[in-house]
């Protein structure tokens, strides 16, 4: 199961240092796929989250969409095109300026 020590080191913030586990996890030996399941499918029945981790019938749609096979090399997990959440797709650049905006305003 995937777990990760974000934000213990500014190298890996959160949503970053997921990437790097991952990563690790190819290093060490498992394959890409199995490094995706531990990283997507695996937690959710540890925490018994029954409506997500898999994509299939009667269950949320949050996935991501990569711009390259993660299964040839598993830093493609980084290259994501596109995010989904409950089937809507994320505008991630609106989502980005709302960041900006909030990150700028706070810091006065």
């Amino acid at each position: 199961m995937l777990g990760t020590d974000a934000g213990v080191i500014p190298k890996y913030s959160f949503g970053w240092a997921e990437h790097h586990e991952i990563g690790m996890y190819v290093r060490l030996g498992l394959t890409s796929a199995h490094a995706i399941v531990a990283a997507t499918s695996r937690p959710t029945e540890v925490l018994k989250i029954n409506d997500t981790g898999t994509l299939a019938v009667g269950r949320r749609a949050d996935f991501i969409v990569l711009k390259a096979n993660p299964l040839t090399d598993i830093k493609n997990t980084r290259e994501i095109d596109s995010v989904y959440l409950n089937g809507a797709k994320i505008d991630r650049t609106k989502l980005l300026a709302r960041f900006n905006k909030t990150t700028t305003t706070s810091s006065r």
